[in-house]
């Protein structure tokens, strides 16, 4: 009996069906599922078969267990949490190193989102608040993902036509074809700037970070105040060996290397 779950929403179910299915490798029958869950015979069964489906589960000899899609989910979970923790350490001596913010930046979707960030030590420093994220067309980090990731492919493809493209300050990118052209540069150069694109006074480099298949995952980048010039000359070069470090530490190997 399914008592007190009727209010239930779907998304609950089906997180108690695949929590009981974690540590079962011979799988469950329908049955047993019902048992662990307490979840009626009907609900199950329509669960099972839409998550069958769709790759969630797989059924054999009547027994249910986890299906190929999650494991293709949990692969992707533990890249990105191997990503953070294989960058923490580096991101952290670089900004003890330079005195300044240094950020590791993901795209998805719409919109880029700091996974770690690490405050420069002086008491006068650039902050971020938690939960931010922003437009790709905006900042080092953006535009360095939609030049070379294939995340930011598909932002040009299918997104960018549809946007309009927002001014933040005097200096922002706000025409597709100037945005396109400054992502040719950054694919030529191998690393992106922002000059005071999202903030005034705010500056910005960027450099990538690879997987073990050469595909750019990450941006590693340095937003700073003062001489952009100066800045970018001593801290580009540090900026590019760290991430390089990270690079290896996932598994990336260079053409030099090969």
């Amino acid at each position: 009996m399914e008592s007190g779950n009727s209010d239930v929403p779907a998304i609950e179910k089906m997180d108690a069906v695949l929590s009981v299915l974690l540590d079962q490798r011979r799988g469950m029958t329908q049955a047993e599922i019902c048992i662990e869950t307490s979840l009626a015979k009907a609900s199950v069964s329509r669960l099972v078969n839409a998550l069958q489906v769709r790759g969630y589960l797989e059924i054999e000899d009547g027994r249910i267990s986890l299906g190929p899609k999650l494991i293709l989910i949990g692969g992707a979970a533990s890249r990105r949490v191997d990503l953070v923790e294989r960058s923490r350490a580096k991101i952290k001596a670089l900004s003890e190193e330079i005195r300044e913010m240094v950020k590791l930046s993901v795209l998805r979707g719409s919109a880029v989102f700091p996974l770690l960030t690490c405050e420069s030590p002086d008491p006068i420093r650039i902050t971020l608040d938690s939960g931010s994220h922003f437009p790709p067309y905006i900042g080092a980090a953006g535009k360095l993902l939609l030049a070379l990731s294939e995340e930011g492919f598909r932002y040009l493809d299918e997104v960018l036509p549809t946007v309009s493209m927002r001014t933040h300050t005097d200096f922002s990118i706000t025409d597709h074809g100037q945005l396109l052209a400054a992502l040719d540069d950054i694919r030529s150069r191998g690393f992106a700037t922002d000059l005071q694109e999202e903030t005034p006074g705010i500056y910005a480099i960027a450099a990538p970070i690879y997987d073990a298949g050469s595909r750019v995952i990450a941006a590693l980048s340095i937003p700073f105040f003062g001489d952009f010039d100066d800045k970018t000359r001593r801290y580009l070069p540090l900026l590019q060996q760290y991430a390089a470090e990270i690079s290896v530490s996932l598994g990336h190997h260079s053409q030099e290397d090969l």
